[in-house]
Order: structure tokens, then sequence, then C-alpha cells
């Protein structure tokens, strides 16, 4: 799965959060936002971003710290 890795700076202003966006093709329907738990990763969301593209919805997400 291809998705858009960016960052921002954490409100602390010291760190760097990165944010993962899967994008389907064509015109979104609407927007799923993943919130990942303890100890978990955006890698894992793959196949989760894939289903929800596949049916027209962009998939976002960012690494907490």
């Amino acid at each position: 799965m291809n998705y858009t890795l960016r960052y921002f700076t954490s409100s602390d202003g010291e760190h760097n959060v990165a944010m993962y966006t899967w994008t389907p093709p064509g015109e979104p329907k609407g927007v799923v936002q993943i919130l990942h738990g303890m100890r978990e990763h955006m890698g894992r969301y793959d196949d989760f971003a894939a289903f929800f593209n596949a049916h027209g919805f962009v998939v976002c997400g960012h690494a907490h710290l």
C-alpha cells in the first residue's frame, strides 16, 4: 500500500510528528482518522487503509510521541 508521509512540529516545538495519509483514486467520499493504541505504529494499518481506500475513503493517522 502506498501512503504519503508528512511531518509536523508537536506543540512542544521540539519534536516532529509523522502523519500518514492513504488516498483513494478519484473523488473521496469521506475521511477515516486512525488513532492507534499504545505500542502500535501506523505501518500496521495498511490492510485496514486499503479496505477503506477501495470504498472511496481517505485514511489518515499520526504517530504518537
